[in-house]
């Protein structure tokens, strides 16, 4: 591939602990991106507080509108 750039993505699936490439070609500029896959972000204490204040404030109105249709049948 004389005279021509190529680009593109390469995955390499594993563990690896160097990577190292050669070019037959001296160039002015030679450049890669190295990335990593993400992981998941864990919650922060106020979040989690509010979404099992939010699950508690479900399961009480849940609870009244039980005790409340039973009321009206008995």
């Amino acid at each position: 591939m004389h005279g021509q750039e190529a680009n593109g993505t390469v995955q390499f699936l594993g563990t690896f602990t160097s990577l190292s490439w050669a070019n037959p070609v001296f160039e002015n500029w030679y450049g890669f991106n190295v990335g990593f896959e993400s992981v998941a972000a864990v919650p922060e204490p106020a979040t989690w507080f509010m979404m099992i204040l939010g699950f508690a404030g479900v399961g009480l109105i849940a609870y009244r509108r039980r005790d409340q249709a039973a009321a009206r049948l008995a």
